[in-house]
Formats: structure tokens, C-alpha cells, sequence
């Protein structure tokens, strides 16, 4: 059992109670499964793994941003840990590693790193030797902060470099900078959009095919015509999404029925990329599938439609990309899901396990709280190791948000509206294409979702105006250039 002393500033500033987000990871970065309990400023942890784990909770850093933290990795013992001191200990952890992984002692000119570093560790050892663990706390607060503030300035300065290191060598992809649009349940489609280098049409399954063999194609072929007028190269998916988002109501006749559902599944994605492949530069052809289904399906199962899928596209479109899309690259959800996959293992084992296809998209679509942009780009280090091209989708920012939103999902420097949004979109294009394995950002979707509750993250607002994040992400379109030849 680990339990946690969680000290609240007086003045309402920090989290409530219950603290959001929080769930269990362990040492290698996969959620733990665990009882989580809130009492009386303790938050108890009765993990069901044997070995260190750490906990991750979303925390507010004056200035910064509210994001999802992590503490180290510790052992169980009997006396609670201080959770700020721990947060603070997490994150100095992760820095230290990236100033050697990323080459930063060569940016840091002026020293300016290295002495933020050495004030932040300071302020972290002055409270582990604390004689109170409200003074331990407030100076666990200061070292967290501390700690966050660089690793944003640094992630800049590394993803600026990184870029620039891009641009020189001349290394960029063709089409790397585009949005998604998505054919709505009543068939409706939004105008395209100028300014970007491709767009990713979404089709839902539950839109193309509302009842089981009632097939609707002419919303998918109206919205086709729209696009080809533009000229610009479509990117199709995702084509075979089992979440309740994408998949089709039906389908939950073959719960008891695999081999029905996996023909079911096996027609739509014949059809849609047979229909459409003389149109479509890439297919992301399957996403989601390690986040969990609406069926309770196996990793084998999960395993071979993702095998079916891949297979079938590179048959039919032979002259298209094969992408697969990994859902919550931190893997949130498998502290709820059992029969959910961790992300890195799911693309391992597509890796190795003879999957037709050429490159892995990471969809960062809002599901649990906000990262901040040094964890964004650690994460994305993850997924180089699988010599595959990367591609960012689901790129999200509210352009405003309810305070209740704010406290249960974060926000970047300041509460959202338009220019922190646009401010947003710009700095996360840096990181993301500062990756060298990075081949395009694609945005989405452009417009305002229609859920209840949802805050509005389009790049246009409800009544088809541009807002200035629009101009900020048809702006980046300059860094990196195409490559020679392409």
C-alpha cells in the first residue's frame, strides 16, 4: 500500500478534493490497476502489483498550466509520502534524463539551465530534510514548480533547435500540416479548409452504415467531391474504429460472436477502401483498438483485425500509406480496462508480429487531463524505437473552457480562450515536428464539437468564422520545408 500526505493551500488555489486524474503507474510507465481513496488530506493507494509504482495526479503550477504529474517510482513503506516532494522528485527524475538524451548541456550557453536545475533540486532536498510535512509541502510545491517551469523552457529550446536542425537538412515531409473533417451522424460535412497541406476525412462506421447492411455512401461521396476540388491530398480515417464514437450500434448483436462481427467489420473496410482508393494518400486504417472496443474483445482478437485490416488496405491501395492509430499514448485507461492493451505494447507486438503497414499515428484527442509539452515530447521519444514514421493527430486546444472543465482536464499557461489556443497550436507544432520520426500534425476535428459539456476546440467557431488559431496553424506550414525531390 502507498499512501500520500496531500497538503492544500489555505487559499484554494491547489486541487480539490477528490484529486482528479489520479491513477497508479508503474516502473515501466503502464497504469496500474488499484483502489484509490481520498480521506482527510491522505490518499490512499492498495495497488495489485507487486513493485514500485508511482502516482499521477493533475496538479496546478502558477504560470504554467495545470497539468497531469508524475511522482517517482516508490516503495511501499509505512509512513506516507509527501506528494508534492514526490512530484517534484518525478519530474527533476525525467529531467536529468533528457538533459543527457537530448543534448542539452550544448544549449545551455549562458548556464541558465543548469543553474534553474541546480535551484530546483536545492529546494527539493531542503524538503525531505523538513521538520513538518506542511513545511515539506510548501517546499515540495516551490520544487515542483521550479521543476515544470524549466522542463517547458527547455523542451522549447530543444524542439527549437531540433527544428531548425530540420529545416537546414531539409529533412521535412511533403504533406505534414493538416486538419480533420468529419461527415456528421446526419451526413452533413463542413466546407474544407485552405492553408493546409492535406486533410483527414473522417467516416464513421456508424455513419456509413446505420443499420447492419443498410450501406449510406452519398455522404461520403459528396464530401469526396468538396474535397477534390481543392486539389489537396486526403488522408481517410479512422475506417475501422470500435469505440462507441465509431462503431455502429448493431454491432453489439455480435458480442457473443466474433467471427460475425470480424465479416461485419471485414465488409466495411473492404468497401470503404476499395470505393475510395484512386482518392486517398493514407488510410488510418485502424484506431483505438488498444483503448478498449464496445465489444469485449481479446488481444488475440484485437490482433487480428488489426492484421485483417492492414492487409486488406494494402491489397486494395496498394499506392496508399497503411497508418495505425494508438489511442491515449499514456495508457489511461488500462487502470479500468482489463482487456485493454498498454499503447507501447500494442505497437510492439503490431511491430513484430508481421502487420502490413507503414507508420504508427498517436491520437492526443482530450480523454483524461492535459500533458504539458516536456511530456508530450517524451512520449513521442517512445515510439522511435519502433523505426516506424510517426504522425500526430487529434491535436486539440479550447478556444474557452468552464472552470469546471478546467478543473478536471488542465490547461497550458493560462485559462483557455482564443489566443492562448492559437499560442497553444503554435508551440505544439514545434515539438511535435522538432521529432525527426514526426511526419505530419494533423488538427482535428476543425470544427466545435457537438457533445454537451465539451469545450469549443475548432479551429472555426460555431458559425464557420476562423479564429486566430486557424491563422497560427496555416502559419506553421513554413518550418519544416518539403524535402529535396518530394
Amino acid at each position: 500500500m502507498l499512501t500520500f500526505a496531500v497538503h492544500l493551500e489555505s487559499d484554494g488555489s491547489g486541487p480539490r478534493a477528490p484529486l482528479p486524474g489520479v491513477h497508479l503507474i508503474g516502473s515501466d510507465d503502464v497504469p496500474l490497476r488499484a483502489e484509490i481513496t481520498y480521506r482527510d488530506g491522505l490518499l490512499t493507494c492498495r495497488k495489485r502489483a507487486a513493485g514500485p509504482a508511482g502516482l499521477t495526479v493533475l496538479w496546478p503550477i502558477e504560470g504554467v498550466g495545470r497539468f497531469l504529474l508524475e511522482t517517482a517510482r516508490l516503495m511501499e513503506r509505512t509512513k506516507p509520502y509527501v506528494l508534492q516532494l514526490e512530484l517534484a522528485r518525478g519530474r527533476l527524475i525525467r529531467l536529468f534524463q533528457k538533459v543527457e538524451e537530448w543534448g542539452l548541456a550544448d544549449l545551455d550557453k549562458t548556464g541558465a539551465f543548469s543553474t534553474q536545475l541546480a535551484a530546483a533540486r536545492k529546494l527539493l532536498l531542503e524538503g525531505m530534510l523538513a521538520e513538518s510535512e506542511r513545511e515539506a509541502a510548501r517546499l515540495g510545491d516551490q520544487a515542483v514548480a521550479a521543476a515544470v517551469r524549466l522542463s517547458e523552457e527547455m523542451t522549447a529550446a530543444y524542439s527549437s533547435a531540433a527544428l531548425e536542425r530540420r529545416r537546414s537538412a531539409q529533412t521535412g515531409a511533403r504533406h505534414w500540416l493538416g486538419v480533420t473533417l468529419k461527415v456528421q451522424e446526419d451526413g452533413s460535412f463542413s466546407p474544407p479548409l485552405e492553408g493546409v497541406d492535406f486533410t483527414t476525412l473522417a467516416l464513421p462506421w456508424r455513419v456509413l452504415e446505420p443499420a447492419h447492411q443498410k450501406v449510406l455512401l452519398k455522404p461520403a461521396d459528396d464530401a469526396f467531391a468538396a474535397l477534390g476540388a481543392k486539389k489537396a491530398p486526403v488522408r481517410v480515417g479512422p475506417v475501422l474504429d470500435l469505440s462507441p464514437e465509431g462503431a455502429p450500434p448493431w454491432l453489439n448483436r455480435f458480442e457473443a460472436d466474433f467471427e460475425g462481427m470480424r465479416d461485419a467489420a471485414h465488409d466495411h473496410v473492404k468497401r470503404v477502401v476499395s470505393r475510395y482508393a484512386s482518392r486517398v494518400h493514407s488510410w488510418v486504417i485502424v484506431s483505438g483498438l488498444n483503448a478498449g472496443t464496445t465489444l469485449p474483445l481479446t488481444f488475440e482478437q484485437i490482433m487480428e483485425l488489426t492484421r485483417m485490416s492492414a492487409a486488406l488496405a494494402k491489397r486494395l491501395a496498394p499506392a496508399s500509406q497503411v497508418l495505425i492509430e494508438i489511442a491515449a499514448p499514456w495508457g489511461e485507461y488500462y487502470a479500468d480496462n482489463p482487456r485493454s492493451i498498454p499503447p507501447n505494447l500494442y505497437a510492439e507486438m503490431v511491430t513484430q508480429s508481421g502487420v502490413a503497414f507503414d507508420g504508427f499515428c498517436i491520437d492526443l484527442r482530450y480523454r483524461y487531463g492535459l500533458r504539458d509539452f516536456f511530456q508530450i515530447a517524451t512520449m513521442l521519444d517512445r515510439f522511435s524505437v519502433f523505426n516506424k514514421p510517426v504522425h500526430v493527430t487529434g491535436v486539440q486546444a479550447p478556444a474557452a473552457a468552464s472552470p469546471e472543465w478546467i478543473e478536471t482536464h488542465g490547461y497550458w499557461s493560462r485559462p483557455w480562450n482564443e489566443t492562448t489556443q492559437a499560442a497553444y497550436v503554435r508551440r505544439f507544432v514545434e515539438v511535435a515536428m522538432g521529432k525527426p520520426f514526426v511526419e505530419s500534425v494533423c488538427y482535428g476535428p476543425v470544427d466545435d464539437a457537438a457533445s454537451p459539456g465539451d469545450p469549443p476546440c475548432g479551429l472555426r467557431n460555431s458559425k464557420g468564422v476562423a479564429r486566430p488559431a486557424l491563422r497560427a496553424w496555416s502559419a506553421c506550414r513554413g518550418a519544416p520545408p518539403p524535402a529535396r525531390g518530394a
